[in-house]
């Protein structure tokens, strides 16, 4: 079986979530919010290459993939001595419903022992998987440091699914409970996190090919993103747009890219003034190099932002 393997560069705010699925509104909310989150694998390595050097014969039967809320993700294998390398970057395409590229722009070898520092190389490359919840599958890395030194991991699983965990507590059950939570407000959905003491979502879903997402907590934050399921951001993808709301103009300071298909927007205003202005227009639009404009109707944003603050309190 080949994989085809991406060569982007990860730059700082590059895609999130490692999924083996097609990509859906739900699993983008989630991925704004979510803790750690990890899928172990059994099956055999068979290749890994460090710096040129072949650590195939110390490679033990197991890979862990982890993924971060800010949008990291990496493989890790082990040696049967302790050491743990890790190829991490983050989610480039995805080429069909089973199969998922991943750029690589950093080999992290852990010594395994107390007090003893990380070795970290900054690299260029990629990695492929296919899904592990239809049997078999396969994960293959490739990255070259600035000295032309080789990296190099293949791993096949045994076709056993991944143990999923996220931050140590059961998936199945948390989202059980999230989706238990949920309400309406109009068209709008409300989504309560772990009760509302980690925040909440507000959504605004247009024939789950468009949606507004905004997040709310306790400590004042609020922040907007978009999910256009037409996108392919990449790293290369703009880090700033143009935001307007009811027609006017909000300086934008930033874009991170989550997915593909999601971003956030760092608006250059304070929390009060942003939610004003979407109670009170009945339009939001955002363009930039890379993504195409999208376009939100905003029918029903006072209620909903009522109850998005009510949520967090």
């Amino acid at each position: 079986m080949t994989i085809a393997v991406s060569k982007l560069r990860a730059g700082p705010f590059s895609a999130i979530l490692a999924a083996c699925m097609l990509i859906s509104l739900p699993a983008q909310s989630q991925a704004l919010t979510d803790d750690l989150t990890t899928g172990t694998l059994t099956g055999t390595c068979e290749s890994l290459i460090v710096a040129g050097e072949d650590w195939t014969s110390q490679c033990d039967g197991m890979l862990v993939q982890s993924v971060y809320p800010d949008g990291r993700s990496g493989f890790t294998v082990f040696l049967k001595s302790g050491v743990a390398v890790t190829f991490r970057g983050r989610e480039a395409e995805k080429p069909d419903p089973d199969s998922q590229l991943q750029s690589v722009n950093r080999i992290v070898v852990d010594p395994g022992k107390e007090a003893a520092e990380f070795e970290m190389k900054e690299v260029a490359g990629g990695c492929g998987y296919t899904n592990p919840f239809k049997g078999e599958a396969m994960t293959v890395c490739e990255a070259t440091d600035i000295g032309k030194s080789q990296y190099a991991l293949q791993f096949r699983s045994d076709g056993k699914p991944p143990q999923m965990e996220r931050d140590g507590s059961d998936q199945d059950e948390a989202k059980r409970e999230s989706s238990e939570q949920k309400f309406q407000v109009g068209s709008w959905t409300g989504d309560p996190l772990d009760g509302g003491r980690k925040g909440c979502l507000m959504s605004k879903n247009v024939d789950r090919k468009v949606a507004l997402i905004l997040y709310a907590d306790r400590n004042q934050a609020f922040h907007l993103s978009l999910f256009n399921n037409s996108w392919n951001l990449t790293e290369k993808s703009a880090s700033a747009g143009d935001l307007r709301i009811g027609g006017k103009a909000f300086a934008v300071r930033g874009v991170d890219i989550r997915t593909p298909h999601l971003l956030t927007v760092h608006v250059g205003a304070d929390r009060d003034a942003l939610q004003s202005a979407l109670a009170q227009s009945a339009e939001l639009t955002f363009r930039s190099a890379g993504a195409a404009q999208t376009r939100v109707d905003l029918a029903g944003a006072d209620e909903a932002i009522k109850a998005l603050n009510a949520c967090v309190k």
